[in-house]
């Protein structure tokens, strides 16, 4: 295995972490006005944290977790690894909605 494919490896092993945090970030922003979402406002502080840390581990690029998205294809909406990436990179600060019961 050449180093390229090996660095190849390493980044698509990324691409689990940054679908996740995709995922949550969107039902955020899909829930933030309807209900208490303190729970995964929680979830997504930590994921965020934990793929900052993948990505400055492994000095991945967005570019490169976007060839990775195109030749893995992961389990993500197409563009989650660059919007998991920016999550990552520029976590967003979510507050719970008052809502009337």
């Amino acid at each position: 295995m050449t180093d390229d494919q090996d660095r190849q490896g390493h980044i698509a092993g990324l691409l689990p972490a940054l679908a996740q945090l995709d995922l949550t970030a969107g039902e955020l922003d899909q829930h933030r006005t309807t209900r208490d979402i303190s729970a995964q406002v929680s979830t997504y502080d930590h994921q965020a944290a934990h793929a900052r840390h993948l990505i400055l581990s492994a000095s991945a690029t967005c570019q490169e977790v976007e060839e990775a998205e195109r030749l893995h294809r992961g389990d993500g909406e197409k563009g989650f690894a660059a919007r998991g990436y920016d999550h990552a990179l520029h976590p967003r600060q979510y507050e719970d909605a008052e809502v009337e019961l």
